[in-house]
């Protein structure tokens, strides 16, 4: 698509607006424009009658949106116009090599017919790269640089040939006559009006007039004819007055005739052989290598999306998206998609189109007769089993259809206005082809009433979808119809939508691209693609009920973490609810603590899976009261003076490493004997809800009625645990601490963290040497300076308080040491065990050495990253005994209160 000046950024060809409150504004005044003598003029000025439905400040943004540059001299022959022969295009900084993913860089320079280059621009280009043999194309971008030369650029988003093309659709001359006639309050199209009334002698009286919309006519020009007012939308419609008949006779309307307004020197500028014409420059067949990057999107469908351009892509005529994972849906996969729908089609004979493609690809949708024409509708589609209601009806005046009853035409924003609206209503519309042939202000201003009927519908019903369809290309290229006006429509359009959450599908860019013949109404294989992409918006979680359903890796996990979710506390749970997988949010939202990004939901499975597996053992201790009171009655009569005498040496001087290491494997010893065991079976298939009261009520044997009794209360017994068991797994998902949702993750998957693990029998002391390679290497030496300094200070001593208290602090959930001594007994008998260690951690600081056991640490490295390169890719978590992280604490505490007393 084209650029008229040159951006800061390069413009969206694909819109989907934000969602957001939308603005009602006052309403501002049209354009005219004129031309003078044999040139064209670009002169124009606003009418003081029109009324577009935006604020100054919308029509401001509006009008600059729409700016479009012009020729800079007055236009007197042909020859000054930009000839499609004489311009050229060339790739720029072409190399050998393209990849999928990277971008191609096109020059395009515009001539007149003496092969001079142009000094100003406003040419209307389209380009694509494609290939023929794959059935692959995609759209370029075109920047306009105001001074006779373009640029193009392109994404290569696949594998293979490519070919670049660039056509002329009009010159900047001819694109100045359609923004003069595109502002002008001329009428480019007529229609008839037929009235008809019971005559004499029981004959009908029947008049044809022609009719037209009232749109910028000065206030005394309605003399003569008969003017119809809509009391909604204010919009007019006018009819030449019967001669014999009153106006309240208007029965039937119908299309009629064109009229052109331009000179004969302005219908050259349309000439087939200067419009919509390919221009020659480096068509070599370029061949993209492979690569890793992934192209389409693989966001969830869902209004307010950022788009990038290209929007997508053809390959082998299957449109992939770059603005979210659109799903391709089979005849049946629309059946279960569009089921409980309710949808209204509303706008010309493109939507249509899509009516016509549901009819005919779901057998079971059976059209109704309501006595209406086929092709002017409106039209009524059933499915009855799945609850599917479809609906089409025309825009409204002006329409250049058939012969049809007046009764019938109704403004699209007043049929929104009529709608309830609600979860699984849809609203799909367009309004371009039919309104072409009347000044832009006027499409405005039905625009502006089309979106306050949508704003009114979104804050009744929020839930409701609406989905905007925007213009298309089209086989005819003259003043009366033709892309350019198009694409100034699509941006009207996506102007004023783009503050509401509505979907806006640009299908401008799929027909521009594609090879098949340019047409109103695209071919079959476009219309299928936009249906997917439109069925991708309805039904956003499809994708991923069909997966569940239909691939066993997925439909088996336990677990489902959705990211970058963007929903508001405001949006219920029904739309994005899975079956048997109970969905648990997390919204950005004050309450979570997080107040910018997005959110989460996580889908659990409800389901017990099979599995085959043989049952697991594991050994507990079994801890109760009965256990601890043993335990410290055990350490209370132990003498630990034993110890002490056994480890003196000749010197008189107590060795620690004897005495620490016969003290903790005491401990060991007396918890191994003292506290019982139990072995634990885990079954595979075991359901978490069957506990022992479930056991005690399944078990019983007796007469019938007890047999009855029993069963009954197994039922309940089982549904009341079930529904615990439901509510235990949500709280883990209710809070905003992230530690307890992983628990409940590793609880639901049964995933058991191990450490990691490495086939190389070399690694445990590589890691060594590795953790290691700061550590001084005279450690006696500096034991002998610590030894020597900590005479000369006030030496620290560590009472039976101070253990007793650290002792206590222990938390028994946390992993134990090298030691296997559980956190729980030393902290159940910190009374019994104050004095032992008290009197070991005193040794420590008389001989400034620690007992090489209360050293040892067993060391878990766990991988940082999922592929490890170097030992330095290993975090290296730590587990030391319980005993000496008792005495670190004591002695950190110690250091510090120094450290605040100086």
């Amino acid at each position: 698509m084209p650029f008229r000046t040159q951006p800061k950024s390069w413009r969206l060809a694909w819109e989907v607006p934000q969602a957001g409150e939308a603005k009602q504004f006052p309403l501002p005044s049209p354009l005219n424009s004129h031309h003078n003598g044999k040139y064209v003029s670009t002169e124009s000025a606003p009418s003081e009658t029109a009324d577009t439905g935006f604020s100054p400040e919308e029509w401001a943004r509006m009008l600059k949106a729409l700016d479009w540059p012009t020729p800079d001299q007055p236009i007197t022959h042909i020859a000054m116009t930009t000839c499609p022969a004489c311009s050229t295009f060339s790739i720029v900084g072409q190399t050998e090599k393209y990849r999928v993913g990277d971008e191609l860089y096109v020059h395009i320079v515009a001539k007149d017919h003496n092969n001079t280059p142009k000094r100003y621009g406003g040419d209307f280009f389209l380009t694509k790269l494609y290939s023929s043999e794959l059935k692959a194309s995609v759209v370029g971008e075109v920047l306009d640089h105001s001074n006779g030369s373009y640029s193009a650029r392109f994404l290569l988003p696949w594998e293979g040939e490519a070919q670049v093309a660039v056509r002329l659709v009009h010159s900047s001359e001819a694109v100045q006559i359609l923004k003069k006639c595109l502002n002008s309050n001329s009428m480019r199209r007529f229609y008839y009006g037929y009235f008809e009334a019971p005559g004499p002698n029981g004959k009908r009286i029947e008049e044809r007039v022609t009719c037209n919309v009232k749109w910028g006519q000065a206030k005394n020009s309605s003399t003569g004819t008969c003017i119809y007012r809509d009391p909604r939308t204010g919009d007019e419609w006018q009819c030449k007055k019967p001669k014999k008949l009153s106006c309240d006779a208007w029965v039937y309307h119908r299309g009629g005739g064109y009229k052109n307004p331009l000179t004969t020197f302005e219908k050259k500028l349309f000439n087939g052989a200067l419009t919509n014409k390919g221009i020659k420059g480096d068509n070599r067949i370029l061949n993209v290598l492979p690569s890793n990057v992934r192209i389409g999107a693989t966001e969830k469908c869902r209004a307010g999306m950022p788009t990038p351009i290209p929007a997508g892509f053809y390959l082998k005529d299957v449109w992939t998206s770059r603005v979210c994972n659109i799903h391709h849906f089979k005849p049946a996969d629309m059946e279960r998609c569009l089921e409980n729908k309710l949808i209204y089609m509303m706008g010309d004979s493109t939507t249509r189109q899509w009516f016509e493609f549901f009819e005919n690809i779901i057998p079971s949708l059976k059209r109704v007769n309501i006595h209406t024409d086929k092709k002017v509708g409106p039209l009524l589609a059933i499915h009855m089993k799945n609850n599917i209601v479809l609906n089409w009806r025309a825009h409204g005046l002006p329409l250049s259809f058939p012969k049809m009853a007046v009764a019938d035409l109704h403004y699209i924003s007043n049929e929104i206005d009529r709608m309830a609206g609600g979860k699984g209503t849809i609203i799909v519309f367009d309004i371009f082809a039919h309104v072409v042939f009347h000044p832009l202000t006027f499409y405005a201003h039905r625009v502006s009433r089309i979106r306050q009927a949508v704003i009114a519908l979104l804050k009744r019903a929020p839930e409701t979808k609406v989905i905007i369809k925007s213009g298309n290309t089209r086989e005819t290229k003259d003043v009366i119809a033709n892309d350019w006006y198009y694409m100034q429509q699509n941006i009207i359009m996506k102007e004023a939508f783009r503050d509401l959450p509505v979907i806006y599908m640009d299908i401008f860019q799929m027909t521009s691209c594609h090879y098949a013949k340019e047409d109103v109404h695209p071919a079959p294989v476009i219309v299928a693609n936009a249906i997917d992409i439109f069925l991708s918006f309805v039904c956003p979680l499809y994708e991923l009920r069909t997966r569940i359903t239909t691939q066993r890796k997925i439909g088996e996990c336990c677990a489902l973490i959705l990211m970058e979710t963007w929903l508001l506390d405001s949006r219920p749970d029904s739309p994005i609810q899975l079956q048997m997988h109970p969905v648990n949010r997390g919204d950005c939202i004050s309450a979570s603590g997080k107040n910018r990004g997005s959110g989460v939901f996580i889908y659990v499975n409800s389901r017990q899976l099979l599995k085959q597996a043989p049952p697991l053992s594991k050994t507990v201790k079994v801890w109760n009261e009965d256990t601890d009171l043993m335990l410290q009655g055990c350490f209370e009569s132990t003498n630990w003076d034993v110890f002490r005498t056994a480890a003196l040496r000749e010197d008189r001087t107590v060795d620690l490493q004897d005495c620490a290491s016969w003290v903790i494997a005491y401990v060991s010893t007396c918890i191994e004997i003292t506290v019982p065991t139990k072995c634990c079976k885990k079954y595979p298939n075991q359901r978490p809800w069957i506990n022992c009261e479930v056991r005690s009520t399944a078990f019983v044997s007796g007469n019938t009625e007890d047999y009855k009794r029993a069963r009954y209360d197994l039922r309940m017994s089982i549904k009341e645990n079930k529904r615990q068991y439901r509510w235990k797994l949500e709280g883990y998902y209710t809070t905003t601490d992230s530690r307890c949702m992983w628990q409940g993750l590793q609880h639901v998957t049964d995933n058991q963290q191990k450490g990691a693990t490495n086939s190389h029998a070399t690694l445990p002391g590589e890691l060594n040497e590795f953790y290691t390679r700061f550590e001084a290497l005279d450690i006696d030496r500096q034991r002998g300076v610590m030894a020597t300094e900590s005479t000369r200070s006030t030496l620290l001593t560590v009472s039976v308080a101070d253990v007793r208290k650290a002792l206590k602090r222990i938390n028994p959930q946390k992993a134990v040491g090298p030691d296997n001594i559980p956190r729980c007994a030393l902290r159940v008998c910190s009374s019994e065990l104050a004095d032992v260690f008290a009197d070991i951690f005193n040794l420590f600081l008389v001989q400034a050495s620690v007992a090489s056991f209360f050293k040892s640490t067993t060391i878990v490295s766990l991988p940082k990253t999922s592929t490890v390169t170097c030992l330095n890719d290993y975090h290296p978590v730590a587990l030391t005994p319980i005993a000496m992280k008792c005495f670190e604490s004591i002695v950190m505490t110690h250091i510090q209160e120094t450290i605040l007393d100086t």
